[in-house]
């Protein structure tokens, strides 16, 4: 049955199975709005994709809880019962498209993708593919024997690509498992600082986006990156400022307003206290000379 069919969300809930082992009961597609929020624990078993943007998912089971930033050609597998969370991005909002299933087979389906403790984040899929296959199941909704073999075909091959992802995996060393989420957690979180470079950066804000208590946050981001993140985004700021003095005639009124500082003064004991010369001085001595 057919819920919903606009440009930003659709929804089907459906029933198309092979025997008892597997069925499909809904897929959609959902653009999400700056900072959408989801939670829920589901009956049934889900696999959803990132096709634009960047989610931030939580993942609960019992005291389990742990935290992964997906980007376009992302997804996850959660088995029901597992209660997770979503969010998406305020700066970058994502496009999420899912599939839900059931059935006795779902137990084969976890161990050749290698789902263990309840879910399974998948990296590197094929975007524009991911979106024919959900395109090609809501376009065969009506019910008919070829409606119903035509997405049996695109779920398979859905499944076929996570399990592509899921070669060489098995058994793989936990520790670089836990060294690739923090590289992945940095990576985004440097993103998000570089995207709103020109804007005061709150890092109460970044840990709330993150779903981290911020004392825990702070830690975390030192941990892994060897300095505070405030240092980090003065870094950033400073390393911005010296791009705009040699790169850019902008006047540095403006180019103190573009990184986020009420004023020039500020922006100038910043630039002062951390490059050892004045945003002018700098501009003189390393401005690119015209070789024409």
């Amino acid at each position: 049955m057919k819920k919903n069919n606009d440009k930003k969300f659709w929804i089907y809930y459906s029933s198309f199975k092979i025997g008892d082992g597997f069925c499909v009961e809904e897929y959609g597609r959902h653009i999400n709005r700056s900072g959408y929020r989801y939670t829920e624990t589901r009956v049934n078993n889900i696999i959803q994709t990132v096709t634009k943007g960047i989610c931030y998912l939580t993942v609960r089971n019992g005291s389990k809880e742990e935290k992964f930033t997906l980007k376009a050609g992302d997804g996850f597998l959660i088995k029901s019962g597992v209660e997770h969370t979503y969010v998406s991005d305020a700066a970058e909002p994502c496009t999420r498209a899912w599939l839900a299933f059931s059935g006795s087979g779902s137990d084969d389906v976890f161990k050749s993708l290698n789902v263990d403790g309840g879910y399974r984040i998948f990296t590197g899929l094929n975007v524009k593919e991911t979106e024919e296959l959900f395109l090609n199941l809501s376009e065969n909704t009506n019910g008919t024997d070829v409606a119903r073999f035509n997405a049996l075909s695109a779920a398979t091959r859905l499944f076929a690509r996570l399990a592509e992802k899921t070669v060489g995996l098995k058994g793989g060393d936990p520790k670089q498992k836990a060294v690739n989420q923090m590289k992945e957690f940095v990576d985004a979180v440097v993103k998000y600082i570089d995207i709103h470079i020109k804007e005061k950066i709150f890092v109460e804000d970044i840990a709330i986006l993150f779903n981290y208590e911020t004392s825990y946050f702070y830690k975390l981001f030192k941990k892994h990156t060897g300095v505070s993140v405030q240092r980090f985004i003065l870094d950033r700021k400073i390393h911005y400022a010296r791009e705009f003095c040699v790169e850019t005639d902008m006047p540095f009124s403006v180019l103190a307003y573009n990184l986020g500082y009420n004023n020039y003064a500020s922006f100038y004991k910043v630039f002062i206290k951390n490059v050892h010369c004045s945003p002018e001085q700098y501009r003189k001595m390393y401005r690119k000379t015209d070789k024409r």
